[in-house]
């Protein structure tokens, strides 16, 4: 009954939204990346190919574009003069197409995605049960994933976080309930293979998950378990890379890495070694950094080659930097808000506050804030995160209280993997991934309750 109540909830909400936003009007339901992902759908359902025209928009990828043309590295168009996409990998653009192709419009995949973020209530709930073997555990984890304003809000996006999610909530509820199934293993591997095609950040995933297993096992089955899932877990983004290889990038995922070291990483390395403003000196750092890429380049030398042996080079010439870079970017990956791409899907004005550093220095007061409506959003929003943030590591704590190792392993492992794969990109979106898993860490608190309690819990 309660899990049904949660369910109706979550799914009350998400109906809402989509009603309320991109039901009225679904370009609402656009974010900078979405245009490139319904273009790549476009082609796919229209000419069974997977790429695109000319670059037409970006700080990035126009300036990309014009050097490695220069430098007769782009990919070769074809008849319809559609260039191989090497930037985004095929997951997200084939399930827009999915739906396009069957002559309905993207409101029904936003549907769909309401659909899969409500499954995704109820895998957070089945995972926390298998792991933690507790139901109030699982309830308020399932409660904390239907409730959070960014699952339901990225449900309603025309980006590939909610589908992204429920694959690895799927495939991490494979490898735990039946860890010691060398064939349902192999499925959970495919789910993050697959999952790989709709984001590269999950690319190692697999294997991550595949070394838990082994560690937590240490027995020949789990071996042979581990082995299995890496191995299906890597196939799809193998056969990726061979493709990538044939359109001349060689054997990469993608060029998502190379841009985002260079052009995220680097410059806002940069940024900060001179005290400046990430938003507002992005672009003009973008440039300095695209000149000294020209000058820098090598005749025998890709520009992707180049782009990422610079990249590794400041890193590893700055790492204090690097590291205060990445220690903000962590600090935003939890405590991120989304409140101005919620009022954008709601059709409403926002103007952004600076409302988390106004917090996080302990300035309450409305000062110079013209939008009253939107700061609320944001304070309430940034406080949430911040109260998860706090019950993530008291529930951390109590794992380890509890001696409950393997699941500690397991659920701060994946979260520590998605902080360093998002490398300088805190935002919230890229956390909506993990936030099951973040959700199940915020729970586990209830692990400190005295034993008494605790048994009463896990019965209800």
């Amino acid at each position: 009954m309660w899990l049904a109540s949660i369910v109706i909830v979550a799914a009350g909400l998400r109906v809402a939204l989509l009603v309320m936003g991109p039901g009225v009007d679904v370009e609402r339901a656009y974010e900078p990346d979405s245009g490139r992902y319904v273009e790549l759908s476009e082609n796919l359902k229209l000419h069974r190919v997977f790429g695109k025209g000319r670059e037409d928009s970006g700080v990035v990828h126009i300036p990309l574009a014009r050097l490695r043309t220069q430098r007769g590295e782009l990919e070769a168009a074809d008849e319809h003069g559609l260039r191989p996409e090497v930037f985004r990998t095929p997951g997200y653009p084939a399930w827009i197409a999915l739906f396009t192709s069957a002559g309905v419009s993207l409101r029904w995949v936003l549907a769909a995605q309401v659909v899969l973020s409500v499954f995704n209530v109820i895998l957070v709930f089945a995972l926390a049960r298998q792991l933690m073997q507790s139901r109030r555990i699982a309830l308020v984890a399932a409660f904390i994933m239907a409730m959070h304003p960014a699952a339901a809000l990225a449900s309603i996006s025309v980006l590939s976080e909610t589908l992204f999610t429920s694959l690895i909530l799927c495939g991490l509820y494979m490898a735990v309930r039946w860890r010691d199934w060398p064939f349902d293993c192999t499925g959970a591997g495919l789910l993050f293979g697959v999952a790989v095609l709709v984001r590269p950040v999950g690319i190692l995933l697999g294997p991550a998950v595949a070394l838990w297993l082994l560690v937590t096992g240490r027995t020949r089955r789990a071996a042979l378990c581990a082995a299995c899932l890496t191995v299906s877990s890597l196939l799809p983004a193998a056969a990726w890379m061979v493709r990538n290889h044939r359109v001349g990038i060689g054997y990469q995922i993608s060029t998502v890495p190379a841009v985002n070291a260079m052009f995220y990483t680097v410059a806002y390395m940069r940024i900060a070694e001179t005290g400046g403003d990430y938003a507002t000196d992005w672009p003009a750092t973008v440039d300095t950094l695209f000149a000294e890429l020209r000058d820098d380049l090598s005749v025998d030398e890709t520009t992707l080659n180049a782009m990422t042996r610079m990249s590794v080079a400041e890193i590893a010439g700055k790492p204090k930097l690097y590291g205060k870079v990445m220690a903000r970017s962590a600090v935003k990956f939890f405590t991120d808000h989304s409140a101005g791409p919620l009022m954008t899907r709601l059709g409403r004005p926002y103007h952004a506050t600076g409302m988390r550093e106004r917090l996080l220095r302990g300035d309450f007061s409305l000062d110079g804030v013209a939008d009253h409506a939107g700061f609320a959003v944001a304070a309430g929003w940034t406080l949430w995160n911040l109260a998860l943030v706090g019950f993530m590591i008291l529930g951390a704590g109590a794992l380890a209280w509890r001696r409950h190792w393997s699941a500690l392993l397991l659920l701060a492992g994946i979260m520590m993997y998605f902080v360093l794969t998002t490398q300088a990109n805190g935002l919230e979106r890229f956390r909506i991934p993990v936030l099951g898993v973040q959700a199940l860490l915020a729970a586990a608190v209830i692990m400190a309750l005295p034993k008494r309690r605790l048994s009463a819990a896990k019965t209800g």
